[in-house]
């Protein structure tokens, strides 16, 4: 087990390095081509209902294909219980802390509207809101769009929950199996997605490295309940 906290602490700073940096230089939002928007809306999309649940599949099938000579029934309620419980634990935190997105306060900045404002907005209002934006040409309608339907908190981000979740999971089952090409597709995959969310002014650097940390507390909880079930 102490070889396996190990690896995580290992991967979970290399996966908290890049947000760090980004929250040290002070990031601020900034408006994306339409190449980049894209590109961050599809990576964004991964993790993000309804597409995650295809990833998820995705990924169960390959997990199960490589654990195939041992226990699965355990194992899949072991990973999906992690996956779907770090999000209802995101609703949560988000609904105590109550953070604004940065997209919000960017907002707020350009005299748009006031951060206490929008959150006292019924979602018909807010959606009113946005259409009034989208009009103004200030920037892409499809980010405008994706600020929609991600109206509520900020802090943490539940696509970094999904996406490290899933990362570090397969890390802690399968890194000293020697996986090593599988385990890096997953870890680059993750920082696209934690990228995603802060360029789209959905999250601050901040949320993204606590929902990493998190996702690596229930990487190593769900292994150690796996091996006691094994035993």
């Amino acid at each position: 087990m102490k070889k396996k906290i190990i690896t995580i602490v290992i991967f979970t700073i290399l996966l908290i390095i890049p947000p760090f940096i980004m929250n040290f230089l002070k990031w601020r939002l900034f408006q994306e081509s339409q190449f980049q928007l894209e590109l961050l809306l599809w990576l964004t999309n991964t993790a993000g209902v309804p597409y995650s649940i295809i990833t998820s599949v995705i990924l169960l099938c390959v997990i199960l294909f490589l654990f195939r000579k041992e226990k699965k029934i355990e194992l899949i309620i072991i990973l999906l219980f992690c996956i779907v419980f770090q999000q209802y634990l995101k609703v949560l935190i988000k609904d105590f802390f109550k953070e604004p997105r940065p997209y919000v306060v960017w907002l707020e900045e350009k005299n748009k509207i006031m951060v206490s404002d929008f959150y006292k907005l019924k979602d018909y209002k807010r959606l009113e809101f946005f259409e009034k934006i989208n009009k103004q040409n200030i920037l892409l309608k499809k980010q405008i769009k994706h600020w929609e339907l991600g109206s509520n908190y900020s802090f943490p981000s539940g696509h970094t929950l999904f996406a490290a979740s899933w990362c570090l999971l397969f890390i802690v089952f399968f890194w000293h199996r020697k996986y090593y090409i599988l385990s890096v597709v997953l870890i680059i995959w993750t920082e696209g997605v934690s990228f995603s969310r802060m360029l789209l002014g959905m999250h601050w650097p901040i949320d993204v490295i606590v929902s990493i940390i998190i996702s690596a507390c229930f990487s190593l909880i769900s292994y150690k309940i796996f091996n006691i079930i094994k035993l």
